[in-house]
């Protein structure tokens, strides 16, 4: 299932598939609610076909760069969250990549695939090897970040560095604000009959699935930032806008129930040997401050890092922060050690 009717994204892609790509490359266009800072980074929407589906993903930065990086989104949301961290390393010299992870914005939604950590990892890696891309440095935030540790785990010779932003516990799945969202879900009313006539003109009224979907995320994203003047409604919009379509609320839920501690192979972790650092918002209360630390310590070669006063949305509250400590982690990671410091956002 594709999500054609999502506005996030012009009409036309370039197109990469297993045998090269074709078509033609446009900048998508510039948000008027965009930080101004992207305005002048060149921002690409680029389709790329694998056997497990296809992928919607953004790209900035130069082509020939020596420093490619994957952003990968958390549960629910898509890659609207990184737009401020990758205008910042694409200025800075990296090839930036972002997708919409499969069942989410507008990459496809695969009716057959249960998009588990691994299968989305392994779809990643199909996109990745498609453009060429065979070496890079992983960035996964929440759910993003299990996405991350699949991929350094299945294919540890495409993956340089790794960084995993405010983890949920893999052995406690789902997250605590997709248990949140599930119960909002439990509560909502059963669509109206198709038979019944409406007292007021169908085209006037939101649909049932606009204000099941539009009750879903503002469930899931609530206290994602300690700062909640950060979550405007014109950021509401862009992660709400992919679930508008009709079945957008009930493929949230599915994949939402998909979520389970077995999700991710109990050996995924022994397989990742990929610097990697993890990064944590103390004041992220969806998850207890000692699921990051734990991972840090579970994993060959790692370090962890604190960003003080901030939530679980890093990447959307502290673009300047995080892209430069990722900048940081990036030309410096050849021998990590595992300590905990504070970054000052």
């Amino acid at each position: 299932m594709g999500n054609p009717d999502c506005q996030r994204y012009p009409a036309s892609y370039l197109d990469y598939g297993a045998d090269g790509y074709s078509g033609a490359c446009f900048p998508r266009n510039t948000d008027a609610d965009m930080p101004s800072t992207c305005t002048d980074t060149r921002f690409e929407q680029v389709r790329v076909a694998t056997a497990f589906g296809t992928f919607c993903v953004e790209r900035a930065g130069a082509p020939h760069s020596e420093h490619t990086i994957l952003l990968l989104h958390g549960f629910g949301v898509n890659s609207f969250l990184w737009r401020g961290v990758t205008a910042r390393l694409a200025r800075a010299g990296c090839l930036v990549l972002a997708p919409d992870l499969l069942g989410h914005g507008v990459s496809e939604w695969p009716a057959d695939a249960s998009l588990t950590f691994s299968e989305q990892a392994d779809a990643l890696a199909a996109a990745l090897r498609n453009m060429e891309r065979t070496r890079v440095t992983v960035v996964g935030q929440d759910t993003g970040g299990l996405v991350a540790l699949a991929l350094a785990a299945r294919h540890p010779d495409m993956v340089r560095q790794l960084v995993i932003i405010n983890p949920p516990d893999h052995r406690s799945l789902p997250p605590a604000p997709v248990r949140r969202m599930l119960r909002v879900a439990d509560r909502l009313p059963a669509p109206p009959s198709r038979t019944a006539a409406p007292a007021t003109p169908a085209a006037a009224l939101p649909t049932h699935n606009q204000l099941a979907a539009t009750a879903l995320v503002a469930a899931l994203l609530a206290n994602g930032s300690a700062y909640p003047d950060h979550m405007t409604s014109a950021t509401m919009a862009h992660y709400l806008a992919p679930w508008l379509v009709d079945g957008g609320a009930a493929q949230l839920c599915s994949l939402a129930r998909e979520l389970s501690s077995d999700s991710l192979p109990a050996d995924t972790l022994a397989a990742v040997v990929a610097p990697t650092l993890v990064l944590r918002g103390d004041q992220d209360s969806s998850v207890p401050a000692d699921v990051a630390r734990t991972l840090a310590g579970s994993l060959e070669n790692a370090r962890l890092r604190v960003f003080p006063q901030h939530g679980r949305l890093l990447a959307a509250v502290a673009p300047d922060a995080l892209a430069r400590t990722l900048l940081a982690f990036i030309t410096d990671s050849a021998n990590p050690v595992a300590t905990e410091a504070a970054v000052q956002a």
